[in-house]
């Protein structure tokens, strides 16, 4: 099992990268991702609740038109041994 600095320097190889970025560019793209992230957000939550409204409304849906189980036991007068 190669160590934690053999495996980072086969993936910056893997990259094609000779120099590490600087603490202040990584910084930025951090920056830049979290903003992207955020206005990313605000038009994944109305679509997840309607995603979660519409499969709600599918197992109703399911659960309505699916032919009821006969009851067997203690609602026929049946007694346990």
């Amino acid at each position: 099992m190669p160590s934690i600095g053999t495996a980072a320097k086969e993936y910056f190889d893997r990259l094609g990268l000779k120099k590490l970025p600087s603490i202040a560019a990584l910084k930025q793209e951090y920056a830049t991702l979290s903003a992207e992230k955020g206005r990313l957000y605000k038009d994944y939550h109305p679509k997840r609740k309607f995603m979660r409204e519409v499969l709600t409304a599918q197992e109703n849906a399911r659960l309505m038109l699916s032919p009821q189980p006969t009851q067997r036991g203690f609602n026929r007068g049946d007694t346990v041994r």
